[in-house]
């Protein structure tokens, strides 16, 4: 029964004084993550769990306070990073859309369509060759218009 007792105290002593591997990363909604095994884009943190209590000063708590402010702030400014390429990402999209939406209009409603030589000397595109260009067209909006 007391080697029970010795071993259990053993296992609890290393248990609460261990190293711990702590890995942050940001999800693509820009939500903040915390995990024990790394994810593609995470950062690793090294998290001393102690188990000796300690005496905390008023400066380590104030210390305690502005890293925790401070990573939080890091975590909100990659946040807005995150949403404001995200934001640029669907503007270039609507561009694009309303790019090619625009341009396919005009192909379907001209009469004939055509390219300049380089001498600009206008060479009209064949039935096959208009058809392939409208095609691409609308593949470019089914692409780009969600």
């Amino acid at each position: 029964m007391k080697i029970i007792w010795v071993i259990s105290i053993i296992i609890l002593s290393v248990s609460f004084s261990s190293y711990g591997e702590v890995y942050k990363w940001i999800d693509k909604q820009g939500n903040v993550h915390y995990t024990d095994r790394p994810v593609n884009n995470s950062k690793e943190m090294n998290v001393d769990i102690d188990s000796k209590k300690k005496e905390i000063k008023i400066d380590d708590r104030a210390e305690q306070r502005r890293k925790l402010a401070d990573a939080m702030e890091e975590d909100r400014i990659e946040k807005e990073k995150l949403k404001n390429k995200k934001n640029k990402q669907k503007k270039k999209l609507k561009r694009k859309c309303q790019w090619a939406k625009d341009q396919l209009r005009s192909y379907e409603s001209a009469g004939s369509l055509y390219n300049l030589d380089k001498e600009g000397k206008r060479i009209i595109l064949s039935d096959s060759e208009r058809e392939k260009t409208t095609h691409s067209l609308r593949a470019d909006i089914k692409k780009h218009c969600k």
